[in-house]
């Protein structure tokens, strides 16, 4: 008998992943427009949704929002929000949920590379070089980032904003912090949510979607209010529109994972 090739290989490991999957769990999908102009921003919101596709009508979807994202990035690769897009198609890669062209580790490392923004922002990237390429430098710095996270997440004095997105890297990368009390970090979570409600923040929808992620994780290990999180899910919600796709989709996440 001939060996299998690496293509039927491939195919075999697919056939494994969708086989059992049923054709349609239910009507509420966030189908791809082709007139559409997807923003980076709307497409990782999608891709990480879809990431976890239920049927196979997902995982349609899902290639399809991959194609548009594959698309984009090789048009504008060097723009400075596309690093969290990058980082969404080459995560799916690497679980092998999907096909990755090669030249998409090279894009992930130069837009690591140049980044000038939100350190925290870097995190997953350079976690994922550090998982694909063994990169120990890329884990150095990603640990860094992840430590200075977490005691900012902590201060009350950090801008609000900010302080989210810390906590959810310090929560959601608590491995890679030196010292981590669950308790503080529950602590933390409470503070910033009786403050959102208590002043009436308007967050935007990726905060609010930081926020109930970092709940999820902490939820099991110490005190996080349910009426709290039902309080957010319920803001997340009322932000979908048929003109906010990523809203649309951490809405959706939430609803079914959060």
């Amino acid at each position: 008998m001939q060996p299998l090739s690496e293509f039927a290989i491939s195919l075999f490991e697919n056939l494994a992943l969708i086989l059992p999957l049923p054709e349609k769990v239910d009507d509420d999908k966030i189908f791809p427009d082709p007139t559409r102009k997807y923003t980076p921003k709307e497409l990782a919101a999608l891709l990480h949704l879809y990431g976890k596709y239920r049927d196979m009508t997902e995982l349609e979807i899902l290639h399809e929002y991959v194609d548009y994202a594959l698309d984009l990035i090789k048009d504008f690769p060097r723009l400075p929000e596309m690093t969290r897009l990058i980082t969404e198609v080459a995560d799916l890669g690497r679980k092998g949920i999907i096909h990755t062209p090669a030249w998409i580790h090279k894009v992930l490392q130069d837009a690591v590379t140049r980044h000038t923004g939100n350190p925290t922002e870097l995190v997953e990237p350079l976690l994922l070089l550090y998982l694909i390429n063994n990169d120990k430098a890329a884990q150095r710095k990603a640990r860094h980032i992840i430590n200075s996270c977490y005691r900012a997440a902590l201060e009350s004095e950090t801008e609000l904003n900010g302080r989210i997105d810390c906590l959810h890297i310090a929560v959601t990368c608590c491995d890679y912090v030196s010292r981590f009390n669950v308790r503080k970090a529950g602590e933390a979570w409470n503070e910033i949510s009786r403050r959102i409600f208590a002043e009436s923040y308007n967050l935007s929808p990726d905060k609010i979607f930081n926020l109930l992620e970092a709940a999820n994780e902490l939820a099991g290990y110490t005190p996080i209010p349910s009426d709290a999180r039902q309080k957010l899910k319920k803001r997340l919600k009322e932000t979908a529109t048929p003109h906010y796709i990523a809203a649309c989709a951490y809405s959706r996440y939430a609803a079914l994972y959060l």
